[in-house]
C-alpha cells in the first residue's frame, strides 16, 4: 500500500514537472560540457590611435580571443604577449574558467600552445587557474545547495536555480538525488528537481545511470525517465539491466523500455546487457566524443551508487578516465554473461592503455593496494587473448599497448599459437613485424625466434630481417627530409641535426624513401620543405605500410595545408621563415605523435645483444624454420661495433655457423690490436668454441699471428686465451716450431 501511494505521488510530481517545463524535450537535447568545435573569431582589427586620455585597455575577453587566435596560427611572440598581459591583470580563476566556457575550443588550443617555444610555463598557469575556477564554480557544495533551494522560491527563483544547477552540471546531481530520497522534501520541490534533471544533458548520464541501481522503484522511474529524455546511448546498458532485473516492477520495466528505445533506437531491447556493456566499453576505449569529460578539469568523475548513501564519485586523472570506464563496462559485461569472451581482451587492452597513459607523478585512486600492475593480468591471460590485444593495438596504431602485450607473449607463447591464424583470419604476431615502430617489430621477431617453430613458415625470413635490424640498432632519432630547394634543405637539415636527429635528405620522395630503406633503425618523422607539394608526398609515403602512421612537419601554411592539418593531427605546419625554435618544437611534437619512438642507448644495446643471442640459440638447437645464415653479414659487421657487449654477442652467434667466413671474422676481432684486451680475451674463447665445433678453418696468416701473440710479451690473460685457441687448431709440428724457438728459458 505504501509503495502504491509513493508511485501515485511520483506520478503527480512528474505531471507537475512536465507542466513546469513544456519544452523540456528540446532543452534536454543540448549536451552540456564539451561544446562542439567552433572557429575562434578573427583577431580584433587595428583601430586608429586614440588620444592619450581616450586609450582604454582591451577587455579580458578580447585579449583571450586574440591570444587563442595567435596560438592557432603559431604566432608565438604575439600569443605570448597577450598571455602575459592577461596574467598581469591578475584575473580571478572563475573569470578564466568562464572565458574557457565562452570560447569552447580554449582547452584544445591551449594544449597546442604549450608546445610553442617559451609557452609551456604560461599555459600551465592558465590551466591551473581554469581548474581552480572550474572547481569553485561547479563543485562548491554550499553554492550547489543554495542553487537547489532557489527551485522552490517561485517561478523566477525556479528559473534562476535551474540555470545555476545547469552550470554546476554533474556535481549538483548527488544533492538533487538526496533531496528526492528525503521524505521531508515537498512534492512541489521534488517535481521541480525532476524537471531539472533532463536539462543537465550529457553530464547527467553517468551519475543517473549509476543511480538506476537503486532498489527504490520511485527513484528508478525518475532516473529512467530523465535518461530517456536526455537520449544519450551510453545509458542503454544500465537501462537494459534494470529491465532484466527480476525485482523490477512491471510499470517501471515499461518506462525503462521506453527510455531504452529513446536512447538506443529500435531493436536495442533485443540485445543482451552484456552486448550493450561491451559496445559502450569499446566507445570508451576509443574515446568517443560524446563520452569525453569536460576538458577544463584535470580530473573526471567515476560514479558509484551506494545503498543508503546515494550517489558518490571518485575523481581520477582525465588521461585515464575513458580506460577506467572501458574496464568497468567490460567487467559488467562479464558479470552479465561470464562467457562473453570479447570483453576479456578489451579489458586487458584498456588496463594496459590506462597504465601507459597515467602521467608521471599521478596515481589511479581506484587502484587498491592488492591490485597488480597491468602486465601481471596480461601475462596470466593466455596467448589467445594476448594475440587479440596485439591485433587491436596494431589496427589502432597504439604502440604502447602493442609493446605491453608483446612482452608477455615473448615469455609464454608457443610456436603454433604465434604462427597460426586467429578466428578473425589474422596473424597478429607475424603482422607486427611490418609495424612502423621498431620496438614492436623487434618484440615480434624475438618472440617468434624464441618459440622455435619446428617447420619453416611464411614470414620466417622477415624474422631474420628484424633480428638484423635489432642487431644494428644504435638508438637515436631519424628524420626524413624532402625539399627541392638545396639552400632551404641545408637550413632545415642543420636545425634537425642541432636537435639531435640523424637526417636522411633528398630533393624528391622517391630518392628519400630509397635512402630511408637503408636505415635499419627506421624513420621517426618526415619534414617537407616548401617544395615539392606536400599532399602527394604524404600520400606516397603513407601508402607504404611501414610508414602508414608517419607524422609530418611541413614548412608552409597555405589554406589547403591548414585544412589538411585540421583533419590530420599528425600533420604539423611551421612558418617558411624556418625559426629554429619553431621547427624543433614541431619536430618534438611530431615525434611524440608518431610511432617510431627513439630508443635510448641502453635500449638499443639490449636489443642488439638480444638479437645476437636469439640467432645463437637457433643455431645451437639446429632449428630448421629459420635460415640464420641470412644474418651472417650483419653479425660480421657488428664485430666492428664500438660496444663491447655487441661485439662479443655477435662473435658468439657466428661461432655456431659452419662457414669459414664466420670463423675467420671472429679471429680477426681476436687478433685485432685495436680492440679492448678484455674483448679479445673473450673472443679467443669464442674462436676456440668455433674451431672445436667445425674444425680449423683459419687462414695461414691467422695461425702465424696467433702464434706470435702466444709467444709475445703481451698481457698474460690474452696470451693464455690465444694459447687455448692454438691448441684447438691442432697445427702441424713445423707450424709450432717458431713458438718453441721463441722460448727464452734454459
Amino acid at each position: 500500500m505504501l509503495r502504491e501511494r509513493r508511485l501515485i505521488s511520483v506520478t503527480l510530481a512528474l505531471a507537475i514537472a512536465v507542466a513546469l517545463t513544456p519544452a523540456l524535450g528540446q532543452e534536454a537535447e543540448e549536451p552540456i560540457g564539451l561544446e562542439p568545435a567552433e572557429e575562434i573569431p578573427p583577431a580584433a582589427p587595428a583601430e586608429e590611435p586614440a588620444a592619450e586620455d581616450e586609450k582604454k585597455p582591451a577587455s579580458l575577453d578580447v585579449m583571450w580571443r586574440d591570444m587563442l587566435r595567435y596560438i592557432s596560427t603559431a604566432n608565438t611572440d604575439a600569443a605570448r604577449s597577450y598571455a602575459e598581459a592577461i596574467l598581469a591583470s591578475d584575473p580571478r580563476p572563475t573569470t578564466l574558467y568562464n572565458l574557457s566556457v565562452q570560447f569552447p575550443r580554449s582547452m584544445s588550443i591551449l594544449s597546442r600552445g604549450s608546445r610553442l617555444p617559451g609557452m609551456q610555463e604560461i599555459i600551465d598557469k592558465f590551466r591551473k587557474l581554469i581548474e581552480e575556477g572550474y572547481r569553485a564554480d561547479k563543485a562548491d557544495p554550499e553554492r550547489i545547495r543554495r542553487s537547489i533551494e532557489l527551485l522552490d522560491k517561485g517561478l523566477e527563483g525556479f528559473r534562476l536555480g535551474r540555470e545555476r544547477i545547469k552550470g554546476h552540471g554533474e556535481y549538483a546531481i548527488p544533492q538533487l538525488v538526496l533531496k528526492l530520497m528525503d521524505r521531508g522534501t515537498s512534492d512541489s520541490m521534488k517535481a521541480r528537481i525532476i524537471s531539472v534533471l533532463p536539462t543537465l544533458g550529457r553530464e547527467a548520464v553517468r551519475p543517473l545511470s549509476a543511480a538506476l541501481q537503486s532498489s527504490d522503484p520511485v527513484l528508478q522511474e525518475i532516473f529512467a525517465r530523465a535518461l530517456g529524455q536526455i537520449e544519450y546511448p551510453h545509458s542503454a546498458p544500465r537501462l537494459k539491466e534494470l529491465i532484466d532485473r527480476k525485482d523490477t516492477l512491471e510499470r517501471t520495466r515499461k518506462l525503462a523500455r521506453e527510455a531504452l528505445a529513446a536512447c538506443g533506437g529500435l531493436g536495442v531491447e533485443t540485445m543482451s546487457a552484456a552486448s550493450l556493456y561491451y559496445q559502450t566499453a569499446e566507445k570508451y576505449y576509443y574515446r568517443a566524443e560524446s563520452l569525453l569529460p569536460d576538458p577544463r578539469s584535470e580530473t573526471a568523475n567515476v560514479w558509484f551508487w551506494r545503498s543508503g548513501v546515494g550517489l558518490v564519485y571518485v575523481p581520477v586523472p582525465q588521461e585515464i578516465f575513458c580506460d577506467i570506464y572501458a574496464m568497468r563496462m567490460c567487467r559488467l559485461a562479464l558479470e552479465h554473461d561470464p562467457q562473453f569472451y570479447p570483453a576479456v581482451p578489451l579489458w586487458i587492452s584498456a588496463d594496459l592503455n590506462r597504465e601507459a597513459k597515467l602521467p608521471p607523478g599521478k596515481i589511479d585512486p581506484l587502484g587498491s593496494q592488492d591490485r597488480l600492475p597491468a602486465r601481471f593480468y596480461a601475462l596470466a591471460s593466455g596467448t589467445s587473448y594476448l594475440k587479440t590485444v596485439v591485433e587491436r593495438a596494431l589496427g589502432d596504431f597504439n604502440t604502447p599497448v602493442a609493446i605491453a602485450a608483446m612482452k608477455p607473449l615473448v615469455r609464454t607463447a608457443d610456436s603454433k599459437s604465434l604462427i597460426e591464424y586467429s578466428k578473425s583470419g589474422a596473424r597478429p604476431v607475424i603482422e607486427a613485424m611490418g609495424y612502423p615502430d621498431r620496438e614492436v617489430r623487434f618484440y615480434a621477431a624475438v618472440s617468434l625466434a624464441g618459440a622455435m617453430p619446428a617447420e619453416p613458415f611464411e614470414g620466417a625470413d622477415i624474422v631474420m630481417a628484424n633480428l638484423i635490424s635489432a642487431l644494428r640498432e644504435s638508438g637515436g632519432k631519424v628524420a626524413m627530409l624532402i625539399c627541392t630547394e638545396l639552400q632551404q634543405r641545408n637550413v632545415i637539415k642543420g636545425i634537425l641535426r642541432e636537435a639531435g636527429y640523424k637526417v636522411i635528405d633528398a630533393s624528391n620522395v622517391t630518392t628519400a624513401i630509397a635512402e630511408a630503406q637503408k636505415q635499419e633503425s627506421g624513420v621517426d618523422l618526415t619534414v617537407i620543405g616548401t617544395r615539392p607539394s606536400a599532399g602527394p608526398v604524404i600520400q606516397v609515403i603513407r601508402n607504404r605500410s611501414l610508414y602508414a602512421n608517419m607524422p609530418f612537419v611541413i614548412t608552409r601554411k597555405s589554406d589547403e595545408l591548414q585544412m589538411l592539418a585540421r583533419r590530420d593531427p599528425k600533420v604539423l605546419l611551421v612558418s617558411p621563415e624556418l625559426r629554429a625554435d619553431e621547427v624543433k618544437a614541431a619536430a618534438a611534437e611530431a615525434l611524440a605523435l608518431g610511432v617510431g619512438r627513439a630508443l635510448s642507448p641502453e635500449e638499443a644495446l639490449n636489443w642488439a645483444v638480444t638479437a645476437a643471442e636469439k640467432i645463437r640459440m637457433l643455431g645451437l638447437t639446429g632449428n630448421k624454420a629459420f635460415n640464420i645464415t641470412l644474418t651472417q653479414p650483419a653479425l660480421i659487421q657488428a664485430l666492428g661495433d664500438k660496444r663491447a657487449q655487441v661485439q662479443i654477442a655477435a662473435a658468439k652467434a657466428l661461432a655456431i655457423m659452419s662457414e669459414p667466413k664466420a670463423q675467420r671474422a671472429i679471429a680477426n676481432l681476436a687478433i685485432s690490436g685495436s680492440a679492448d684486451t678484455a674483448v679479445r680475451v673473450e673472443t679467443f674463447g669464442v674462436l676456440t668454441e668455433s674451431i672445436r665445433r667445425f674444425g680449423n678453418q683459419l687462414a695461414d696468416e691467422h695461425a702465424r699471428t696467433i702464434i706470435s701473440i702466444v709467444g709475445g710479451k703481451g698481457e698474460p690473460s690474452l696470451r693464455e686465451a690465444a694459447a687455448e685457441t692454438l691448441g684447438a687448431m691442432n697445427l702441424a709440428t713445423q707450424d709450432i716450431i717458431p713458438l718453441i724457438k721463441s722460448f727464452t728459458g734454459p
